[in-house]
């Protein structure tokens, strides 16, 4: 995807809020760029260990992180609306186990 200079100056002479919306793929990382709420373009940034670096021109990012563990509510809705391989499962909480509690914290980590 080509992508045009992130600068852009408003009408009034600020400069305009460039902000992206990051998310997860298998290939990397798909951004939702905005420019003062609206829709400007969507960026792939090849591979997951991707340091944004191609947003840097953007005053904030957002990265969509889940909350807690699974199974979620949330993900099974998701997958009826979209599809079950469009959306990632997060691990469930596992017990830890172990004779001491040095023992399970290892375990955890």
């Amino acid at each position: 995807m080509a992508t045009a200079p992130a600068t852009v100056r408003r009408q009034t002479g600020r400069m305009a809020e460039l902000v992206a919306g990051v998310d997860g793929t298998k290939r990397g990382w798909v951004a939702v760029v905005l420019v003062d709420g609206r829709f400007r373009e969507a960026r792939l940034l090849d591979g997951v260990e991707s340091d944004f670096a191609a947003l840097a021109d953007m005053k904030r990012i957002a990265i969509d992180v889940p909350i807690g563990y699974g199974p979620r509510q949330a993900d099974a809705l998701a997958r009826a609306l979209v599809g079950g391989s469009s959306v990632f499962s997060i691990p469930e909480r596992r017990p830890r186990t172990g004779p001491t509690r040095s023992a399970r914290d290892d375990a955890s980590a």
